[in-house]
């Protein structure tokens, strides 16, 4: 057998079937694939003819009196160098050439193409080709739409600066374009079959005859993989994430991966995220019996994933999920829009239905008694139908208990979303991503009830102590999220009396939960920072409004 047929036979028994993922990604994508490598060792050097005219310039500028225009001229070409080289040396120190997939960046084919002179004959030879024949059309403008943020990382370019007498002095010479062909793979892809028994060995201690251990090995493996083909070795956990009794260990299994990696690669995380936003959207297009389960358990995770996804800004992320109607899973910011009359249903499919008004004052305990805890998002012309299901009382309660500690748990989750994107936010974007989390909380009509609700009538029954423990972490998550919202403003910023909305979040959570020493201290901290961040407020007029609270 040849080795052309041996790789081709090896690269045919390691194939393995296409994906079959449910759910689909975002549109645009968040955030940012990977960071760019600054000044690669693998791609070749292009060295100009901008240095020769300047060693030919300083040498006539020795003989002359005076400092000529010439040489003015080749000092400010070399300064501009050097400033160049300086932003080179800075991007080599500050890319992690670790986190790149080397193996495929290696692979880089510089190709001499024509001058764009010939390219432009070429085109038009091709475009009159092109009317004799029927192609099919290109497939580029179909991932036109998807708007890549690419705000943090910059690609450095050295930019020659010549005067138009040096060009035309200079001799012609044909510019060598340097195009990259894409990679034959080298991946193997039979590999994301043993991700979970990986998974699992990097908590194993045991350790071999060489003193090298199990975990370290497993480690190294995993890391690799990530690098170099992360969506191949999450597939595993991706393709059977809409499963019901599949999905607590599967999450499982991301956090104990997430916990032993520790850093996770830029390209992992940003896959990561997406797809697990694309879970969210995918439960709440699909409604299901445990999709509310599911949810929770997913925005209890994704916040994880959030500090290592490079180039995921707050209006980006809004825009996308209110194109996607899926932000009112996911930001706490978004507002749920309502519904003006409710229809019930009775248990008699021949009863007729009762049409129930909703105000802006109506509250739903009659609602509550029948079993109908909340109020699903729909829009304005359509009503939402309600049907009366006859169960037993116990039974009625219990479920409300676990739909409550559901929502509760969904709330903790998108707090802790947001609280880990304004601390992850970097500081040249901090102030924009704080003013505008302001604002849309400030326009948010239930705030700040929805900071401060607790379910007083549940913490008496039997998992009234989980969702007591539950509801307490969530005030402290509101009162850390304020503190760094707080923090993220200019001290001189002109307050009004809107700042009584965001301190009534703090002295309501201090009212809830008077007893939990973690909460009073969290409080104490935020009071203390926000009065020495703004010392012009509190010097006037700003402890009346948290000092009462405290001594009560």
């Amino acid at each position: 057998m040849s080795a052309c047929n041996s790789i081709t036979f090896a690269c045919f028994c390691s194939q393995i079937p296409p994906p079959s993922i449910n759910f689909t990604l975002p549109s645009p994508i968040l955030g940012m694939p990977c960071v760019p490598m600054f000044d690669p060792p693998w791609v070749p050097q292009n060295t100009g003819s901008v240095q020769d005219p300047i060693s030919e310039d300083q040498s006539k500028s020795f003989s002359a009196r005076a400092v000529s225009r010439s040489h003015q001229r080749a000092e400010h070409i070399l300064k501009n160098l050097q400033q160049e080289e300086e932003k080179r040396r800075l991007g080599r120190e500050a890319s992690i050439i670790t986190a790149i997939p080397i193996t495929q960046e290696a692979c880089y084919e510089p190709t001499c193409s024509p001058p764009p002179e010939q390219e432009e004959e070429v085109e038009e030879v091709v475009n009159l080709a092109s009317r004799r024949l029927s192609v099919s059309p290109s497939c580029a403008s179909s991932n036109s739409h998807r708007n890549y943020s690419f705000r943090r990382g910059s690609m450095w370019s050295v930019r020659s600066i010549v005067s138009a007498e040096d060009e035309e002095n200079t001799t012609e010479h044909t510019p060598t374009h340097h195009v990259l062909q894409p990679p034959q793979a080298v991946f193997p892809a039979c590999i994301c079959a043993a991700v979970l028994p990986i998974v699992h060995l990097m908590e194993d201690g045991e350790v071999r005859d060489d003193g090298v251990a199990v975990s370290a090995v497993a480690q190294q493996v995993l890391w690799n993989c990530l690098i170099e083909d992360p969506a191949l070795v999450l597939r595993h956990f991706l393709e059977k994430l809409t499963v019901s009794n599949r999905q607590d260990e599967l999450i499982y299994m991301l956090r104990k991966l997430l916990l032993n990696i520790g850093d996770l690669p830029a390209q992992t995380s940003h896959i990561l995220f997406n797809y697990l936003v694309g879970l969210i959207m995918y439960f709440v297009r699909t409604p299901c019996e445990w999709g509310m389960d599911a949810i929770s358990a997913t925005l209890t995770f994704l916040w994880e994933v959030v500090g290592y996804v490079e180039g995921l800004f707050f209006k980006d992320l809004k825009q996308t999920m209110k194109k996607e109607q899926c932000e009112v899973k996911l930001l706490v910011t978004a507002s749920m829009p309502g519904t003006k009359t409710l229809v019930v249903h009775g248990q008699n499919e021949c009863d007729i239905p009762t049409q129930l008004p909703v105000h802006e004052d109506t509250q739903f305990e009659a609602l509550l008694k029948t079993y109908v805890r909340d109020i699903y998002p729909f829009r304005r012309s359509v009503s939402p139908q309600l049907n009366l299901v006859h169960m037993l009382p116990e039974k009625g309660q219990d479920l409300i208990q676990k739909q409550v500690f559901s929502r509760k748990l969904e709330e903790v989750g998108r707090v802790l979303f947001l609280l880990a994107l304004t601390q992850h936010m970097p500081s040249v974007h901090k102030q924009s991503h704080v003013s505008m989390l302001q604002e849309d909380l400030l326009r948010l009509p239930s705030f700040p009830r929805t900071a401060i609700d607790a379910e007083f009538s549940l913490f008496s029954e039997p998992q009234g102590k989980e969702l007591f423990g539950l509801d307490t972490l969530h005030k402290v998550l509101w009162i850390k999220l304020l503190e760094e919202m707080f923090l993220g403003m200019p001290s001189e910023y002109p307050w009004g009396d809107e700042i009584m909305l965001f301190l009534n979040v703090l002295n309501g959570a201090l009212l809830l939960h008077p007893e939990d020493s973690a909460l009073l201290r969290q409080y104490t901290a935020t009071a203390i920072n926000t009065a020495v961040h703004f010392n012009h407020l509190f010097s006037l007029s700003g402890y009346q409004w948290i000092l009462p609270t405290m001594l009560q």
